[in-house]
């Protein structure tokens, strides 16, 4: 949209917009209109929430090229037209209004994140409810009355809601939730859908439909459609477990809860099944203490629950340990005792980002047996805090000191990667 092909309207169109009430104490720009104070802005930096939930424009002083975004303060601003909780808010009106009133204060201020502002507003006057994370994936979901246009969509439930929600296609940005997208994959967005819904403050589950008072297909039907394991007391809260290996091309960041599986066998001519490795399948999961991406995860709580559940349905479920999984991923464990551990994993150099990489050549009495190769820290499975790059512990000093001398007492000379 250029917003200035609309700058031709006059300023009469704000009039019946403004609020009376007063405006003071503006912490950032306060811009005015026929000496009327119409809107204050401030900047978004250190208040992020401000970006998703209100209107926000690219603002330049004049002969800088520093632009800041700055948004609409709507406890401070009296025209209704710039306020997005308001039935009168309008995007055009409000970007008139704020270009032509920065220029009065030497400001150059242009359009910012204008497609999910539409759609939030637009998702609004339908009475739906906006997910979105990070400021660019979002999506609508609209209440639903009537289940024969169910199948034209992915529904969910909302903890505290009568009422099913859908998205809709034209109303999202996430393609994995379209179904008329080629991208179209239900468990990556049920994953969105979830995380996004947790920033809100909502339990979002997918939704099963019924017929004749009974449900046709839920959350147990789509895990067992991944051969997963589908745990639960029946007492609305349930976990899905899914074979390990289709975890392995999943869009997200190789965090997850798995647990080792045996199938009690009461067969005592056949030989004992061994263990598995499944992980919970987050998005067909909706006991967040099993949710590694949940505020409120909790591995003791997850691994008694699925434990209980697992023994009743005749599931031997155990921890799948930190080290068998490094090892299973063909890394290195390295530890004094157990207790502080490290995880290293051998990795080609366009993965470094955001990473701890070293090098690493193995000896064998003192003569080498191998060159040597980069290996970078799993975060996952490592549980010395010095050596994730994520942790505000991090330390890379004191990880190489820790990762130097634990190696050198298992064989490994350990060096810094160039």
């Amino acid at each position: 949209m250029n917003f200035k092909a609309i700058l031709s309207l006059t300023a009469l169109s704000f009039i019946g917009a403004i609020n009376a009430a007063p405006v003071n104490n503006c912490r950032g720009y306060e811009l005015s209109f026929d000496n009327i104070k119409v809107a204050c802005i401030v900047p978004a930096e250190g208040n992020e929430s401000l970006r998703y939930s209100t209107h926000c424009a690219e603002v330049t002083p004049f002969g800088s090229s520093q632009t800041k975004i700055y948004c609409i303060d709507e406890a401070k601003t009296n025209i209704n037209n710039c306020k997005v909780s308001s039935k009168d808010y309008n995007y055009d009106l409000c970007m008139k209004l704020l270009y032509f009133t920065g220029k009065d204060k030497q400001l150059n201020i242009d359009v910012h994140n204008e497609a999910l502002v539409r759609a939030q507003h637009d998702c609004r006057l339908k009475n739906g409810l906006e997910l979105t994370l990070d400021g660019k994936k979002f999506a609508c979901i609209e209440p639903i009355s009537n289940e024969a246009d169910v199948s034209d969509s992915v529904c969910v439930s909302i903890d505290g809601y009568d009422t099913p929600y859908c998205i809709k296609s034209n109303n999202t940005n996430i393609k994995s939730c379209d179904k008329d997208s080629n991208e179209y994959n239900l468990n990556y967005c049920l994953r969105f859908l979830s995380s996004a819904g947790r920033i809100n403050k909502l339990s979002v589950d997918l939704y099963a439909p019924s017929k004749n008072g009974k449900r046709t297909f839920g959350p147990d039907n789509y895990c067992r459609n991944k051969n997963g394991i589908y745990l639960s007391f029946n007492n609305g809260k349930y976990v899905c477990i899914t074979p390990q290996a289709q975890h392995a091309n999943e869009s997200n960041d190789g965090k997850t809860h798995c647990v080792t599986v045996k199938k009690h066998n009461y067969n005592y001519n056949e030989e004992p099944a061994k263990a598995q490795v499944y992980c919970v399948d987050e998005s067909l999961t909706n006991d967040n203490n099993c949710n590694v991406h949940s505020d409120i995860y909790d591995y003791n709580s997850c691994m008694q629950y699925v434990t209980s559940v697992g023994r009743s349905n005749d599931y031997s479920i155990d921890v799948y340990s930190d080290k068998q999984e490094c090892e299973d991923n063909k890394g290195v464990y390295l530890s004094f005792d157990d207790k502080k551990y490290v995880c290293l994993v051998a990795n080609p150099k366009e993965d470094r980002r955001e990473k701890h990489c070293l090098t690493l050549k193995k000896y064998t009495y003192g003569n080498e047996q191998s060159k040597n190769e980069l290996y970078c820290i799993r975060e996952q499975n490592t549980n010395n805090s010095n050596c994730n790059i994520h942790s505000k512990n991090y330390d890379y000093n004191s990880c190489m000191q820790y990762v130097v001398s634990v190696g050198r007492s298992n064989n490994y000379k350990i060096d810094v990667a160039n």
